[in-house]
């Protein structure tokens, strides 16, 4: 049970940073495209 809980978690974690990473890569084209304009 105990193992289960901890992939669930693990899997969690993984996801929120991976919608960290585009958060901020959106961000960060934002910025670049008004830079350009």
């Amino acid at each position: 049970m105990s193992e289960k809980k901890e992939e669930k978690q693990l899997s969690l974690f993984s996801n929120d940073k991976h919608e960290d990473l585009v958060a901020i890569f959106g961000a960060a084209l934002v910025m670049i495209l008004v830079l350009i304009l």
